[in-house]
């Protein structure tokens, strides 16, 4: 089934390949869902948790690649832990201006 990235802030969405924000660490995007594992999908529903309240789990949830150090689950890195909340994507802002200041008139 086409998906959308369940993580907060995450924008991906399988059938809008066009679309997808790729992150320089990922090599080939793809988007998967949580492991079967009891215990896996715990850590993966309190990661993701972080950046997005309120997620049901079904089991067509999926989390795209960029969310994973490795660009997907891996024995070292398996639990998405990059980018969880909207806050993590968004740039800085740049710095304000200050107000101008009242010209005299003379």
């Amino acid at each position: 089934m086409v998906g959308k990235c369940c993580v907060g802030g995450c924008d991906n969405e399988e059938k809008y390949p066009y679309k997808w924000i790729k992150r320089s660490h990922v090599s080939e995007m793809k988007f998967h869902y949580f492991p079967k594992d009891e215990n896996a999908r715990k850590i993966w529903n309190k990661n993701i948790s972080r950046g997005r309240k309120n997620l049901v789990i079904s089991k067509w949830v999926k989390v795209c690649s960029n969310h994973f150090v490795d660009g997907a689950p891996s024995s070292a890195n398996p639990y998405p832990t990059l980018y969880l909340k909207a806050s993590d994507n968004a740039s800085p802002s740049p710095k304000k201006r200050k107000p101008p200041t009242k010209r005299s008139r003379s």
